[in-house]
């Protein structure tokens, strides 16, 4: 989980630079011989949401995937180790076989 932070921090970088880029440009076209200004900047809090979003979600995602990392972590006894096998068994009247296993 933890690996994913860099993913929405990244996600609310590339949010925050399209919003200034947004609030920044500003572009005149000319369209059948009027004048037509259009300001990108008048509209550019779609963006807000992005960053705050992603924002949360990369913090929650290091928040819970810290204390996997350290649980994970931690060694298993050797007395305690799981294993499982395969066993033959054979009678006078069948034969198989079996799956033991100790957890």
């Amino acid at each position: 989980m933890s690996a994913l932070a860099p993913v929405a921090a990244l996600t609310a970088l590339v949010a925050y630079t399209e919003k200034v880029s947004c609030q920044t440009d500003r572009h005149d076209y000319t369209l059948t011989g009027a004048s037509y200004s259009s300001a990108y900047g008048s509209d550019c809090t779609g963006y807000d949401d992005t960053i705050t979003g992603s924002l949360i979600v990369g913090a929650v995602l290091l928040a819970a995937g810290i204390p996997m990392v350290i649980y994970g972590s931690q060694r298993v006894p050797e007395g305690e180790t799981a294993s499982v096998s395969v066993v033959p068994q054979v009678s006078g009247e069948r034969s198989g076989l079996s799956l033991v296993g100790r957890f």
